[in-house]
């Protein structure tokens, strides 16, 4: 299956094992990394949300290169990244996935039993 973020369809499968763990990984190392940012980050508030901010911006975007393919931040996030941006993305890959599962389970239903027919 393909998956549909903003226009861009990216070759990933939320029922494929392969991806799902590819998902995972990508998603652990960019909690980590983002944990190990946020305790570097200066004091003044202003340069604080800015770095925060970017931090968290180029960790997405090494996840989205790592489960989708290199080069695939550029297409979602484009030349001016925001958590704007983030949140849609996000968004897409939330509906993305529900949409996939919906799909699966409405191939499996079929061959479920009708036990109220019985």
């Amino acid at each position: 299956m393909a998956l549909n973020i903003n226009g861009v369809q990216l070759d990933f499968d939320f029922t494929c094992p392969k991806d799902i763990m590819r998902y995972r990984t990508a998603m652990e190392r960019m909690h980590e990394a983002s944990q190990s940012a946020q305790n570097a980050v200066d004091d003044t508030a202003l340069d604080a949300y800015a770095e925060v901010v970017t931090n968290l911006l180029t960790l997405f975007a090494a996840f989205l290169d790592e489960v989708f393919g290199e080069g695939s931040a550029q297409k979602l996030l484009g030349e001016k990244p925001s958590l704007t941006k983030f949140t849609e993305i996000q968004n897409a890959l939330l509906a993305g996935a529900e949409a996939q599962s919906k799909a699966i389970e409405a191939h499996f239903s079929k061959y479920t039993p009708n036990r109220e027919l019985r």
